[in-house]
């Protein structure tokens, strides 16, 4: 009874093992078939490479490339940039017979004159610049028959009517299209190249013009209009005055 008892425990024993190796078996191969575990793929999973540029690298791009190749517009220049300089007229050469309105010192006038426009008369010897064109006023004879207002002012002396061959630059001129403004050069005065007066009889002074200007505008229809604004000197005994006044005229 005891070996039979034994018996069947024994076969109870080895069905007991040959299940749990069964087991084992359909473990393994149902692990095979459904994959790896979770762990396991996350571990196989290969992760993109990445390249990261050396430090101070940079590329070019589209909109760099379109800068760089933009053509320089700075270099075109105005060629009209020269019109209307100081030193450009379109004065007309020629005698303007004139009116002169205005007063001298403390004496008023109004006189007929003559006003020539030249071309440069002395490009030699000036102290002041070499002169675009050489104007001149010219009423009566101030030196020999002085009256209020007589005067000669110019830029050269070769303006004036009884000039010699030394022909002195007596003034700076400036030109702005038909306007010529004729400045009295204070270091030739003494010449009395440039000259006027307030009165008449032996006692009328004879004035050199040391500042001031005279200027003029001659328009398409020969028409000249200007002003004189000047101060001179007429030596320790006159002292100085002002000369004032406004010219108007034609082209002779």
């Amino acid at each position: 009874m005891t070996c039979a008892r034994n018996g069947r425990g024994g076969a109870t024993s080895a069905r007991g093992a040959i299940a749990l190796v069964l087991t084992l078996v359909l473990s393994s191969c149902a692990s095979e078939e459904h994959g790896p575990s979770p762990a396991a793929s996350a571990s196989a999973v290969a992760l993109p490479e990445i390249t990261v540029p050396a430090t101070g690298e940079s590329e070019t791009t589209e909109s760099e490339a379109t800068e760089t190749e933009t053509p320089e517009d700075d270099e075109t220049e105005d060629d009209d940039s020269e019109d209307g300089e100081t030193g450009e007229t379109s004065l007309a050469g020629g005698s303007y017979e004139v009116t002169i309105t205005g007063a001298a010192g403390q004496a008023d006038f109004e006189r007929e004159g003559t006003v020539r426009v030249l071309d440069t008369i002395s490009e030699v010897g000036t102290t002041n610049e070499v002169n675009v064109v050489d104007v001149c006023l010219v009423s009566g004879f101030p030196a020999a028959q002085p009256e209020a207002g007589a005067i000669w002012l110019g830029s050269n002396s070769g303006c004036d009517p009884d000039a010699s061959a030394a022909h002195i630059d007596l003034a700076y001129v400036e030109t702005d299209g038909r306007t010529v403004t004729v400045r009295p050069d204070e270091r030739v005065a003494a010449t009395l190249g440039n000259n006027f007066t307030a009165g008449s009889g032996l006692a009328a002074g004879l004035y050199a013009p040391v500042s001031g200007q005279m200027s003029i505008t001659i328009d398409d229809d020969g028409d000249l209009s200007g002003t004189v604004d000047i101060v001179g000197y007429g030596g320790a005994g006159f002292g100085e005055i002002r000369y004032q006044a406004e010219i108007s005229g034609h082209r002779a």
